[in-house]
């Protein structure tokens, strides 16, 4: 039998690899303190605690608490606002939000929100947002701490006769138009509307009860201000039938601009009236809405503006306050 050749020896084993490459240098953050990535349309929660290392650019030079540094990156908005709202999720909190494009603080410029009270929260619009990337930091006054959630998204701004968001979450009408139900077919849209303007008149918590006061039973848009902390403005309603009522208030192009209460009140006379329902804090950042309020026909209500607990008012603090009576059809 034919002898078996000698096996080969083993091939020599292969060069290990190489040790894995070094990370890449993270991408350069211009803030303080390194800003962590907010999705858009999620939730973050934070808390602040701590010393400050920012002071936003709302300040004035003012010293300002402890503060968290996000980003957020937009790509590919056509006709949108960036929304950024902050929730204030502890009464002790008072918040400022500032959206920057490169996180450098005061004296630098950047679209910052500081006019709600303790535990009220803030919102910041970017209008037509471009591609870019945002620097959003939730500061404190100084002396306050506490727990917050903070959300950007995107809102689509959209034009005459379309289809909108009332609340103004998820789009807008165009400056000048208003996103009501007029026909009362269930369905809100961007319309044009009439509006009524405070003149000054309307500053004492009776004025439904003198002949100035405006007297609505229809769709409308109020543009008022708050001089100080004791300014309150009056909206005399009177549905002629019965109705829902949807008040929604913002600064005018889809922000708060100043931190105000609604109060609906009902009586047979301004100095005698009972408390129907209040709002706060439930619209963007510190305003106040009303959704779903049932309305009786012929019976007298009166809508009352007035300054928030705490809030900051300076003299002149401009609101809009679109008034929808939805009607039974």
């Amino acid at each position: 039998m034919r002898p078996r050749a000698d096996a080969p020896a083993d091939a020599a084993a292969p060069d290990a690899p190489p040790p894995d490459a070094p990370p890449p240098d993270a991408e350069p953050d211009p803030c303080p303190t390194r800003s962590r990535e907010l999705t858009l349309g999620s939730i973050q929660t934070g808390q602040l605690t701590g010393a400050s290392t920012y002071e936003p650019t709302c300040s004035a030079g003012a010293s300002s608490g402890p503060e968290d540094f996000y980003h957020v990156d937009v790509a590919g908005a056509s006709s949108a606002d960036l929304v950024v709202d902050v929730v204030d999720t502890d009464p002790g909190l008072d918040t400022i939000l500032d959206v920057t494009g490169s996180c450098m603080g005061f004296p630098g410029a950047g679209l910052c929100a500081s006019v709600g009270g303790p535990g009220a929260g803030e919102v910041v619009v970017v209008p037509f947002v471009s591609t870019s990337r945002s620097y959003i930091v939730v500061d404190s006054v100084a002396g306050s701490h506490g727990g917050y959630t903070v959300q950007a998204f995107l809102r689509a701004v959209v034009a005459k006769g379309a289809t909108c968001s009332p609340g103004l979450t998820t789009s807008r009408c165009r400056l000048g138009e208003y996103c009501v139900d007029l026909d009362d077919d269930g369905v809100a849209k961007c319309e044009d509307l009439s509006t009524v303007a405070d003149t000054g008149i309307n500053d004492d918590p009776c004025a439904a009860a003198n002949n100035n006061v405006y007297r609505l039973s229809a769709d409308a848009a109020y543009l008022g201000s708050l001089d100080d902390a004791n300014d309150v403005d009056v909206v005399e309603l009177d549905p002629t039938a019965n109705a829902m009522l949807r008040v929604v208030v913002d600064d005018g192009g889809g922000g708060c601009g100043v931190d105000t209460v609604l109060d609906l009140l009902t009586g047979t006379e301004c100095g005698n009236t009972s408390l129907v329902v209040s709002d706060d804090n439930s619209g963007l950042g510190p305003c106040p809405q009303l959704d779903g309020v049932p309305l009786v026909g012929g019976q007298r209500y009166w809508l009352r503006v007035r300054a928030a607990a705490g809030a900051p008012v300076k003299k002149g603090a401009i609101y809009a306050m679109v008034i929808d009576f939805v009607y039974a059809r």
